[in-house]
């Protein structure tokens, strides 16, 4: 072999290199092309999904407005939840203040099984004999004062006297609990 068959030989190689790196680099551009494609198609795909849900969401915003407002009413009582002995405070304060005849009262702690927002309540279970309107008044004044309590056990009898009625209820008082094992999720 002599230097020109050599020269031959060498510019076939280069030639050799340059088609090869034109196909890598062709075959480079074509699947960056394909990726790009496919972004685009997924970035509009994205868009029409973002409009279906703002859509969506402006949909149960209207539907769900009065709801909205009516928690909104409610949120600050159940923000202003009392610990265990600011609500036993807060129920013999009411008693206290409404002048009414108390027989006996029971205060218990417990859980509130199956709900997250008020895990823990306040139950108390009072017994009480007096007038009949003053009594029923106080009542009122329950429901006015402990706007997030919930009575769930009221019994009215005849009292001893004429116009005496005899109250025995059970009153449930969201608490916080300050121990801060179980806190609602907001």
């Amino acid at each position: 072999m002599n230097n020109k068959h050599l020269a031959c030989l060498f510019i076939g190689a280069l030639i050799f290199l340059q088609l090869y790196g034109i196909i890598a680099i062709k075959a480079k551009r074509d699947a960056m092309t394909t990726e790009a494609e496919d972004a685009s198609l997924a970035a509009e795909s994205a868009r029409q999904q973002l409009h279906i849900t703002r859509i969506q969401l402006a949909s149960l915003k209207t539907r769900t407005d009065a709801l909205r407002q009516y928690l909104g009413i409610w949120d600050t009582a159940l923000h202003m939840s009392p610990t265990e002995e600011e609500g036993q405070t807060r129920i013999n304060d009411l008693i206290r203040q409404g002048g009414i005849t108390q027989l006996s009262g029971k205060y218990d702690p417990s859980p509130n099984p199956g709900n997250s927002l008020i895990p823990k309540v306040l139950k108390a279970e009072l017994l009480f004999e007096d007038d009949y309107h003053k009594s029923l008044d106080w009542l009122g004044e329950v429901e006015r004062t402990l706007p997030a309590a919930r009575i769930s056990k009221c019994r009215l009898t005849k009292g001893t006297t004429s116009n005496d009625i005899k109250m025995e209820m059970t009153v449930e008082l969201p608490v916080i609990d300050v121990s801060g094992t179980s806190t609602p999720k907001a």
